[in-house]
């Protein structure tokens, strides 16, 4: 093993990989979970992680982050203020699954857009080595390479099969 790095079992995760931040998961419950299961097995494996969420999605996993925190795993979240104000949402109403009619859901996509500025900025104040987001989110890729040039690795919770197809 190179000096700085840190083994599992037969991978080596280079120094410049261990400390990633896990960009803010696009707010629908088969995008967000996927992408924190992703954050987990990335501090399982001795990367210090932050996902960048909101209060009232934070509290979709809190208690297994909380879990991989007592258990010595290097996982964080970041909260952000959700922009009740300036997207017209109720209070509480952060998540895809939370918006009962289609109009509640374009003004969950403003709110989505209104969040891109508090993490731009979060990304400049706290830098890390890697950004994992999910697909819906193309700006972090040119964030990224302002970033002097960091990776950026998009997911895709639709799967690989249909994005073969598309």
């Amino acid at each position: 093993m190179k000096p700085g790095g840190i083994c599992t079992d037969n991978f080596e995760i280079p120094p410049w990989f261990q400390k990633m931040i896990i960009n803010t998961p696009y707010m629908a419950s088969g995008h967000m979970m996927p992408v924190v299961d992703i954050a987990r097995l990335f501090a399982a494996n001795g990367i210090r992680v932050t996902i960048v969420v909101t209060a009232f999605n934070a509290l979709r996993f809190k208690h297994v982050i909380d879990r991989d925190i007592e258990s010595g795993r290097m996982i964080a979240s970041e909260i952000l203020h959700f922009p009740y104000a300036g997207s017209g949402l109720p209070e509480g109403c952060e998540n895809l699954s939370s918006t009962p009619t289609p109009e509640m859901s374009i003004k969950l996509f403003h709110a989505i857009d209104l969040l891109q500025p508090h993490c731009v900025k979060l990304f400049r104040d706290h830098y890390h080595n890697c950004i994992v987001s999910d697909y819906l989110f193309p700006w972090t890729v040119k964030l990224a390479i302002e970033l002097v040039g960091i990776p950026t690795l998009a997911f895709s919770s639709s799967g690989f099969f249909n994005l073969c197809l598309a």
